[in-house]
């Protein structure tokens, strides 16, 4: 049974204080070196790669965008399978839920 993520409570937390990042999980791509992972901080959604968080830019209901790629989510987004990571130099790489 995979776990839930639970909301982030904002009226628990101190004023101008980030919210915690709510694990979604780690993805691997056949294409692609690496593991990167997601994260829900408030309603935001991270990208996490090589250590570095990079908060994603909303598009359309299940698209994002970060510098230099969108990101598409298949799946519930607080719970998704995979994504696909479009780069400027590498299009349409599918990350799978590791």
């Amino acid at each position: 049974m995979v776990p839930q993520p639970r909301p982030t409570s904002h009226a628990n937390r101190p004023k101008g204080k980030p919210a915690p990042h709510l694990e979604l999980g780690a993805f691997t791509c056949d294409q692609a070196l690496g593991t990167l992972r997601l994260t829900l901080s408030g309603d935001a959604l991270y990208l996490w790669r090589r250590g570095t968080a990079e908060q994603l830019t909303k598009i359309k209901m299940e698209t994002c965008a970060g510098s230099g790629y969108t990101l598409t989510l298949s799946g519930d987004r607080s719970q998704p399978d995979g994504f696909v990571l479009s780069l400027d130099r590498a299009p349409e790489l599918p990350y799978v839920r590791r």
